[in-house]
């Protein structure tokens, strides 16, 4: 199932140099966020960090992570 991701204003930068089109997208102002939505292609994974402190933890729950780009 295709789903939107949605963007909040202060990590437009990076995502926006990640995913271009991000630009491009409409503005949504929800409340006191404001954020835009992409949908991109399809992904091969979705990865959700958990934070220690400042520091990311990626595949702490037995999750294996592609070795390569091509993975």
């Amino acid at each position: 199932m295709r789903l939107a991701i949605g963007i909040k204003t202060g990590r437009w930068p990076a995502i926006g140099s990640l995913l271009p089109e991000l630009a491009a997208a409409p503005v949504v102002r929800f409340g006191a966020r404001t954020m835009r939505y992409l949908w991109p292609d399809p992904a091969a994974a979705v990865l959700f960090p958990r934070h220690e402190g400042a520091r990311p933890l990626l595949g702490e729950g037995g999750s294996v992570l592609p070795a390569t780009d091509a993975d």
